[in-house]
């Protein structure tokens, strides 16, 4: 008779309203703004996936051309989410100067509140739908990445989801999607940030 077990239910974790800097002779400030995602039985993840490749995935994204391209402000700049099976998570990850990073930290609260004040266009999202397709397109050449999603597939949702399945789905997202996501993640909690590197040089690090 195969083993069996309950199911495991656990509430996901609530951020807190809190900040960890720690203080070490780096030459730049590495850091990570985080706030909660969607699990992976949460449909809405396709839509933060979109929205997060807007926002900060890969050098055509939001972050990358205001803070990188267009200003010289940090050497690494982007942003990237996670699911599991009770919770998830979405993060922006920099590495700047310690006389930027001030700086940068105002850049980046000021392109998350754009993202779900503002419409985004239709070739930011078309872009964005691309870039995600294309990736997953190109996983399935790698036979770990498809074994790992097979796996992932049976122990979430007891079957193996087939790619043109999660490609309709990421294909669904709406303008109004992408804002609606954007303001339900980052307005419900407070970022917590997560910073090491010369402190004592940094301008004041300020949460909303």
């Amino acid at each position: 008779m195969p083993c069996a077990s309950a199911e495991r239910v656990e509430d996901p974790p609530i951020p807190s309203d809190r900040e960890t800097l720690v203080e070490k002779d780096t030459e730049q400030v590495h850091f990570c703004l985080g706030t909660t995602g969607f699990a992976h039985t949460d449909d809405r993840r396709y839509m933060l996936a979109v929205m997060d490749t807007i926002l900060g995935g890969g050098m055509s994204s939001r972050l990358f051309q205001e803070i990188r391209e267009k200003r010289g402000l940090a050497y690494n700049i982007g942003s990237y989410s996670n699911s599991y099976r009770d919770a998830g998570m979405v993060a922006i990850y920099g590495g700047t100067g310690p006389e930027q990073a001030g700086q940068v930290m105002e850049l980046i609260r000021a392109e998350i509140r754009k993202i779900y004040s503002e419409k985004v266009s239709g070739a930011e999202l078309d872009r964005a739908k691309n870039q995600i397709k294309s990736s997953l397109i190109m996983s399935q050449e790698s036979m770990i990445s498809r074994m790992s999603f097979t796996g992932k597939s049976e122990l979430f949702y007891g079957r193996v989801i087939p790619l043109k399945e999660i490609i309709k789905k990421v294909e669904k997202a709406t303008p109004r999607d992408v804002c609606a996501v954007a303001e339900e993640v980052f307005t419900a909690h407070p970022l917590v940030l997560a910073a090491i590197g010369p402190m004592e040089e940094t301008h004041e690090y300020e949460s909303d």
